[in-house]
């Protein structure tokens, strides 16, 4: 899991349903295979975003099992699936 800050450029390979404001800055979070953990400013790329600054941060799966983290488990399961996920904060 890497916990970053991101400006939103709106050059997407993907479609947002509500996107964020083009240049706006928000706190995110990048699930991410271990294996491919350097490839995130690629990832931040296509879903068109680029990192202001990233910290890792250990990631227990069975922390997903908890109701509060209900949210996450599609995102957990799309990072197992495609290699990465990203949640941002508005």
């Amino acid at each position: 899991m890497v916990m970053c800050d991101a400006r939103f450029t709106g050059e997407a390979a993907v479609r947002y349903s509500s996107p964020p404001e083009v240049g706006s800055v928000h706190r995110c979070i990048v699930l991410v295979r271990e294996s491919e953990r350097e490839r995130l400013p690629e990832f931040l790329k296509q879903l068109g975003w680029e990192s202001l600054s990233t910290a890792s941060r250990p990631f227990d799966p069975a922390s997903l099992d908890e109701p509060s983290m209900e949210p996450f488990r599609q995102h957990y399961d799309a990072a197992l699936k495609d290699g990465h996920s990203l949640v941002w904060y508005s």
